[in-house]
């Protein structure tokens, strides 16, 4: 499925959680200092738990 992360499009697979784009965008840009201070919001600036849902089109912004 195609979702955003920090408005970059990434292919991600079905079921995939909050933490499995967020991994997948920190170990691409290779961005490891995120990991300690890690927190996510939506579109809309809510915080998003980790371990939540993903759907086709989502978009998330780490923080």
């Amino acid at each position: 499925m195609q979702i955003y992360v920090n408005e970059v499009e990434m292919t991600i697979f079905d079921g995939a959680r909050v933490i499995d784009a967020a991994n997948r965008f920190i170990n691409e840009f290779e961005l490891y200092e995120k990991l300690r201070r890690l927190s996510v919001r939506d579109a809309y600036g809510n915080k998003l738990s980790l371990d939540g849902e993903l759907h086709e089109g989502s978009k998330i912004f780490l923080d």
